[in-house]
C-alpha cells in the first residue's frame, strides 16, 4: 500500500519492505520546473505551482500581467522531459479584486447607499 504526496508516492508507515520511499519517475521534472520558477527574478513567477502529467506540465496560479504569464511557460517549457505546457495562470491585474472576493465596503450612517471602500 502507498501514499501519494504531492506527486510523490511514499512507502505507508508501518509496513516492512524498503525504507527508502518510491519517488514518482515525472517527480524530478516537476521539482526543476518549480526550480526555474523559484530562480526567476519575477516575485509572481515564484508562487507558481507545477503539476506533471504524460508529457505535459500543467502550470497554475495567479500573475499580474500576460508578459509574466508567457514567461513562465518559457521558462518551464525549457525543462527536459517537458514536451507540451498547459498554461493555466490566471492573469489577475493590480487593483482588480480576486475572483470569488468581494471588495469591501463601507455603509454611511443614516443612508441606504452602500459606497466602495476608497483605498
Amino acid at each position: 500500500m502507498a501514499i501519494v504526496n504531492e506527486g510523490r508516492i511514499d512507502s505507508t508507515p508501518g509496513t516492512q519492505g524498503d525504507s527508502k520511499a518510491y519517488v514518482a519517475p515525472w517527480q524530478p521534472t516537476i521539482d526543476e520546473a518549480q526550480a526555474a520558477l523559484l530562480c526567476s527574478p519575477y516575485l509572481p513567477l515564484r508562487q507558481l505551482r507545477c503539476d506533471y502529467h504524460e508529457g505535459v506540465l500543467s502550470i497554475r496560479g495567479r500573475v499580474p500581467t500576460f508578459y509574466l504569464k508567457q514567461l513562465a511557460q518559457t521558462v518551464v517549457s525549457r525543462v527536459p522531459g517537458v514536451e507540451q505546457v498547459a498554461n493555466r495562470v490566471e492573469v489577475i491585474p493590480p487593483g482588480q479584486p480576486l475572483p470569488g472576493r468581494q471588495e469591501p465596503t463601507v455603509e454611511h450612517p443614516g443612508s441606504s447607499v452602500t459606497a466602495m471602500k476608497s483605498k
